[in-house]
């Protein structure tokens, strides 16, 4: 990102890093860029959607459920990989952080599993996830903010 910031280029990434881009923030600022980080279907689309709902209402609660189906599901996994497969295995390896409260919570990945059922699609789990990403410092002064995967359960017959 530093190096796309130094060549003057204008930049939209949709995976995760690492680092923490807000401290690029001033250094694009010096070079007339702007760099929009986290900007995939989640974190990205999900980010949008709250903030032109932010707007228009007192955002009190935001749970973003995310993950992969696929139009015809397979055995054994009955999951698409929509993402980049490295990223998905980094989201389910570092900590989930959410915000609760105020508060930022620190669990493990896959953390608190829950089941949830959809109408046409089955039951599907959920589980804590480090997606919230740039929201949980740009959008302060909403209580309660978590992202979750999901995955398949019928396989399972649960």
């Amino acid at each position: 990102m530093k190096a796309v910031i130094e060549a003057g280029k204008n930049m939209v990434d949709i995976s995760f890093m690492p680092e923490d881009f807000f401290e690029l923030d001033k250094f694009a600022k010096q070079h007339n860029v702007v760099v929009v980080a986290y900007c995939g279907v989640a974190p990205g689309m999900g980010n949008i959607i709250l903030g032109h709902h932010h707007t228009c209402m007192e955002v009190k609660s935001y749970e973003c459920l995310v993950g992969g189906l696929p139009v015809t599901r397979e055995w054994p996994y009955e999951y698409k990989a929509v993402f980049s497969p490295i990223d998905v295995i980094e989201e389910y390896t570092r900590p989930a952080r959410y915000i609760q409260n105020y508060v930022m919570v620190t669990k493990e990945a896959l953390s608190d599993p829950e089941l949830v059922h959809f109408d046409g699609v089955g039951t599907l789990e959920s589980w804590n996830s480090d997606g919230l990403r740039s929201l949980m410092f740009t959008m302060k002064n909403i209580p309660n903010m978590i992202e979750k995967h999901y995955g398949i359960l019928d396989v399972l017959n649960i």
